[in-house]
């Protein structure tokens, strides 16, 4: 299983918007893929629940 983290320290970089599209691109060619926001501002989940859920998200301390 590969694993691919997006981080930088600067904030408004586009990781969560980089790491939304590269988990949605990777599902729609086959992969299983768990996207995990580990970022206390829940970026990345706020952006996935407005898409109304349809990729794949783990929240710390959260189960889905």
């Amino acid at each position: 299983m590969a694993a691919i983290a997006v981080v930088n320290q600067k904030g408004g970089s586009s990781k969560s918007t980089t790491a939304i599209h590269l988990a949605h691109w990777l599902q729609q060619r086959g992969s299983d893929v768990a996207l995990v926001d580990a970022d206390a501002q829940r970026s990345s989940s706020i952006w996935v629940e407005a898409m109304g859920g349809h990729h794949p998200c783990s929240h710390p301390g959260q189960p889905r």
